[in-house]
């Protein structure tokens, strides 16, 4: 699927797909590779203390900023 066909969609539509696709990737964690970076951050902000957001947060907080739920 091209961008030029996600645009034609609505935005419902275009978050529905992105919910749809995490919950397929969230199925099969084990597939997805962490590169090290990635792991370096995490543990650097766990060091800190800084807060870290689980992915129904982070859902939550897209859609009050789109719909102001």
């Amino acid at each position: 699927m091209s961008v030029e066909e996600l645009e034609k969609l609505s935005v419902d539509e275009r978050l529905r797909m992105m919910e749809v696709l995490w919950e397929s990737l969230e199925r099969t964690p084990e597939i997805l590779e962490v590169p090290d970076w990635h792991r370096e951050i995490l543990e650097e902000r766990a060091s800190k203390n800084e807060k870290l957001y689980s992915l129904d947060e982070v859902k939550e907080h897209l859609r009050s900023e789109f719909y102001g739920d």
